[in-house]
């Protein structure tokens, strides 16, 4: 009797072991696939992107801002609130 109590704890080990493992295999593979979802949705933003990127010159000259000379300098005034509101 105490045999068959032992073949019955090992046994019972054994087929948790193996239920545990089917687990952990079968996050693995759920894991895989949101990775492989989540990189097409990363390659589809990427694409946006750089579409957006492409059309950024056109649509600032359609709201009437202008590219700068490359040799000219742009000076910004500094107010007395920029001064102030630095110093404290």
């Amino acid at each position: 009797m105490l045999t068959l109590g032992a073949f019955v704890l090992v046994a019972a080990s054994l087929i948790w072991r193996y239920v545990h493992i089917y687990d952990l295999n079968l996050q693995a593979q759920k894991l895989d696939s949101e990775i492989a979802k989540n990189k097409k949705e990363i390659a589809t933003y990427q694409m946006e992107k750089q579409k957006l990127e492409q059309t950024v010159v056109q649509r600032a000259q359609e709201m009437g801002f202008v590219i700068p000379p490359v040799d000219s300098t742009i000076y910004v005034p500094i107010s007395s609130q920029a001064t102030d509101k630095a110093g404290n």
